[in-house]
């Protein structure tokens, strides 16, 4: 491993101090030394070494304030003369947000060395994984699994309706891995016992953790792997997903790693489809420009438009909204690829279509942005320029407003970087923002260049639209979704925005991978209000609450119409599965009481979806279906739900 994984302090995952604990291996004596670590804008001192071992307290204050991504720590020693003794190479970190990557929890570690009076030593630093508050919360997070077992001991109905409720929106179903966790618990409890300081308490907590999660692992999978020729195979690839993702965050990734992802490698490999969701599509290419028609725009697979350097050219951005009526942050993200021309001629890479903003790439290569504010006057920047530039080149214009920079544009093409910015007092925009130009302004069309769709954006105080949002998917013959790595950026902003992200992703560089996101998160917040301490689930829990969920095909609903607004939707009768295959050239997304989800359907011929809801919730669609092959609700086995007369003499009808 060639970095230390530190959790961001402000994710909900983490709540108390992480700890980093460095060993210097050599003979020296250090009792006079003392040493600084520095990480960040942050320095902490630490006093005498003789114990050759220390450990750094990052508490979650410090890690809030760290950035995602890679950071260098340093490492000094001060000796008794205050001579300042430097590191030979740095230590290297990685900052990572809990719920959106993959995480590993448990002895992530390197080795680094120093120079010590001419003397070469060895300096190994590790950390040793969760903290206490961790391994409680997923504690208290089991117990509210055992009250869902415990109320379905007492009546079937009652206990679909308690899993439900507790698990949300958990759409298909969980693995049972309560025995797990609270054998963690009494293995970190009785190590706890014999320790004697706060700080060695906490590092001996979560190896205790690790150390028994990992000899569990094995355990789960084959109890996974024994459960799958019976119940799992009755259940979605969603349910599947669920599984794995469960299994994932319980365990923290110990030994399950390398074999889940050669399980979604295997499944990306002998996939029986691929596909493109769009997720969004805020873009039109209108067919006239000064009367000129549109015949040669087009916007290819990977989102990139092709003729928009043509003069009569131009793509429309809806959906945009930057009023004129206050300051705010903003961001217009244009990322594009360079065209005959660009060096001769100016380009505009576009324009709001009231009187705001225009932006233009000049001939010289320096780039500009104009305001048009309501002071009356033309807020004007430009940047110096960018030299070396040449066809084919990716340039990405930045053009926006913040409270440090005021009214900014920045371009970069081949890691060369320039721009420029200016403070416009109490001005602002002379007309709200609600449409925008790529490619032209309001009077000229001059334009050599291509704009990349996918990749571009507009940022308006923290809420981003893009004119095209789209993952492409392999899907697997459990009905899973895997995307490359490439696409994890929308994969999580999806998840951000509508709370669910039902697609794995695969790193095949790396060998990473990250798992479905959504409702599990939901259920893992939830707070136990029952002490079960005492309660002990049966062996066969996992094969109850699996049996609950299936579908129950002896009892199958059909729905009359695919509802298309909320005032028709169709309310689940119980605990079930909502199914609907069906076409349509537009796509069409499903609403779950009154929340778009990621659930869609159309764009590509006959498409399936299957959905499980809890008693009383409510679906519809966003528009109509081509054509409707089959629309059903089968209810979950564990509701034993009996038909009312008039649902049997609709089968004998039909």
């Amino acid at each position: 491993m060639d970095y230390i994984t530190i959790i961001q302090g402000d994710d909900t995952n983490f709540l108390e101090d992480q700890f980093v604990v460095v060993n210097f291996n050599t003979d020296i004596d250090l009792s006079g030394f003392t040493a600084t670590f520095t990480l960040g804008d942050v320095t902490l001192t630490y006093g005498n070494l003789s114990g050759k071992t220390f450990e750094i307290i990052l508490s979650n204050e410090i890690t809030s304030n760290l950035k995602i991504g890679k950071q260098y720590g340093e490492l000094k020693l001060i000796d008794n003369s205050d001579r300042i003794r430097t590191v030979s190479s740095v230590i290297p970190f990685i900052v990572k947000k809990g719920v959106d990557e993959t995480i590993t929890f448990v002895n992530s570690s390197l080795n680094v060395s120093m120079n010590i009076n001419d003397t070469v030593i060895d300096i190994y630093v590790e950390t040793s994984g969760i903290s206490k508050t961790e391994a409680q919360r997923i504690l208290a997070n089991c117990r509210d699994a055992e009250q869902a077992a415990s109320n379905y001991s007492n009546t079937a109905q009652n206990a679909l309706i308690g899993v439900t409720q507790a698990i949300e929106n958990f759409n298909e179903d969980y693995s049972d891995l309560t025995e797990l966790i609270n054998d963690t618990q009494e293995t970190y409890e009785n190590n706890l016992a014999n320790l004697n300081s706060v700080g060695n308490q906490k590092i001996a907590q979560a190896t205790a953790q690790a150390d028994r999660a990992e000899a569990s692992a094995d355990h789960v999978d084959e109890v996974l792997k024994n459960s799958s020729d019976s119940d799992l195979t009755k259940l979605s690839s969603a349910g599947l997903d669920k599984i794995n993702q469960s299994k994932a965050l319980e365990t923290g990734s110990v030994s399950n790693y390398a074999s889940v992802y050669n399980q979604i490698l295997a499944y990306k490999n002998n996939a029986i489809s691929s596909g493109v969701d769009i997720i969004e599509s805020n873009y039109s290419l209108p067919n006239s420009y000064y009367g000129i028609v549109d015949v040669d725009l087009t916007v290819n697979s990977n989102g990139i438009t092709s003729g928009l350097y043509d003069s009569s050219n131009y793509v429309l951005v809806d959906n945009v909204s930057i009023p004129n009526t206050a300051q705010i942050n903003f961001n217009i993200h244009i990322e594009s690829i360079l065209r005959n021309g660009f060096n001769q001629n100016t380009t505009y890479f576009g324009a709001s279509t009231t009187n705001a903003l225009m932006l233009q790439l000049q001939a010289n290569g320096s780039l500009m942005a104009y305001m048009y504010a309501n002071d009356n006057n033309t807020k004007m920047l430009q940047t110096s320029v960018l030299s070396g530039m040449k066809v084919g080149d990716r340039l990405i214009l930045d053009v926006g407003f913040n409270t440090e920079k005021s009214f900014y544009i920045k371009g970069t093409c081949n890691g060369v970087t320039v721009e420029s910015n200016t403070d416009i007092g109490t001005a602002w925009i002379r007309e709200a923002v609600t449409k925008f130009w790529y490619g032209k302004n309001s009077w000229s069309g001059s334009c050599y260049i291509e704009v990349d769709l996918l990749h571009s954006y507009f940022d308006i105080n923290g809420n981003r639209i893009r004119p095209l949002m789209q993952i492409p998917y392999f899907l697997t013959k459990t009905g899973s979704k895997i995307t490359t790595s490439n696409y994890l950026e929308f994969v999580q902003e999806l998840y951000a925005k509508n709370g669910i992200a039902q697609y794995y992703t695969l790193d095949e560089t790396n060998h990473t991978f990250t798992l479905p996101m959504g409702e599990l998160y939901g259920m893992l917040a939830k707070k136990a209000e029952v002490d079960l301490s005492n309660t002990n689930p049966t062996t066969d829990f996992v094969t109850n609450i699996l049996n609950a969920l299936a579908p129950d095909t002896s009892v199958i609903l059909n729905i009359s119409s695919v509802a298309t607004s909320s005032s028709y939707a169709y309310t689940a009768p119980c605990a079930g599965w909502y199914v609907l295959t069906a076409d349509t050239s537009t796509r069409r997304y499903l609403y779950i009481n009154n929340v778009q989800t990621a659930y869609s359907i159309g764009g590509t011929g006959q498409t399936s979806v299957s959905v499980f809801l809890g008693s009383g919730d409510r679906v519809y669609w966003s528009g109509s279906m081509s054509t409707t092959y089959s629309h059903k609700f089968i209810p979950a086995k564990g509701c034993h739900y009996v038909k009312t007369v008039t649902e049997s003499l609709d089968d004998l009808l039909g």
